[in-house]
């Protein structure tokens, strides 16, 4: 630890007037500015490991720390991380991630998994439902039966990704404990979206006095459906043609370029439909197999 205090104070205190050098080029301050995340990430996942703990955990705890540091003391930081350019590399790491984690398993083994996955998956949003219903009873009495509804129905959402990768953090990513749970998740996303839109017409019809569309409803649980069956079994159709296309190209990397491009493909065609991206990008892996290079 001591010697990593004076990287750690190098990190918190970079100055601001650093931030503001090469200002004409929107790249010089989006470069510092994921230096010092990177920085800060890694060495509090390694704090975090040293204590036993998920490396990702020491990672939200530095985002933490240096989110609240550079409000307070480098408002130059703070602008350079809240800005579209870091938004857009944060989220495109959380697609390559989820794609990495399918990778470590097949459209197979998710379905060997059975029944267990959508149970877990209607626990997992019945329960936050219940239990936030319960809570803003408690704590907003007065407030009305549609915004203890809206309240309730946000608690549904789950983050995949993070979930994903305390799995990996704890080495069982590949065990059938983990398909279980990633398995699970995609369901809670597809459920999730549903009662979201649930809610969102119940309060739509309630304020213009008309009643709930529940065609608009049964659309989006279809749109939902299809596209994980279509992707999933179109997809481990498609992929082996898709790579003995790609394999008698002669321009280098031409396979990883693929697998990136099937992994982006799958995350719009999700996102078209109404669910996540990080969901195409983890079917995007599920459907890729070491077969397939």
């Amino acid at each position: 630890m001591r010697r990593l205090a004076p990287l750690l104070a190098l990190i918190f205190f970079v100055p601001a007037s650093a931030f503001a050098a090469g200002a004409a080029d929107p790249v010089v301050p989006v470069a510092l500015a994921l230096a010092v995340i990177l920085a800060s990430a890694k060495i509090f996942g390694h704090l975090a490991e040293s204590w036993g703990q998920p490396a990702v955990l020491g990672e939200l705890a530095g985002g933490v720390a240096l989110g609240s540091l550079a409000r307070s003391f480098a408002p130059a930081l703070d602008s350079a991380a809240r800005s579209s350019e870091v938004s857009l590399l944060a989220s495109l790491g959380v697609l390559l991630l989820l794609f990495e984690v399918g990778l470590e398993s097949t459209v197979g083994q998710m379905r060997a998994v059975g029944l267990p996955a959508p149970r877990v998956a209607v626990v997992g949003v019945v329960a936050p439902v219940v239990l936030g219903l319960g809570v803003t009873t408690v704590l907003l009495p007065e407030s009305s039966v549609h915004t203890r509804a809206f309240i309730a129905a946000t608690l549904c959402a789950t983050s995949v990704g993070i979930t994903a990768r305390v799995l990996r953090d704890l080495g069982r990513h590949q065990s059938n404990e983990a398909r279980l749970i990633l398995g699970a998740a995609v369901l809670d996303d597809v459920l999730g979206l549903i009662v979201l839109a649930v809610v969102a017409g119940a309060i739509s019809a309630a304020t213009t006095g008309e009643p709930m569309a529940a065609s608009s409803i049964a659309l989006i649980a279809a749109k939902a459906l299809l596209f994980l069956g279509a992707a999933l079994v179109g997809g481990v159709r498609a992929a082996p043609w898709l790579f003995h296309a790609a394999a008698r190209l002669r321009s280098a990397g031409a396979l990883l370029a693929t697998g990136l491009s099937f992994c982006f493909l799958l995350a719009w065609l999700s996102a078209w439909f109404g669910l996540a991206p990080i969901i195409g990008a983890f079917a995007a892996g599920l459907i890729l197999e070491e077969t397939h290079f």
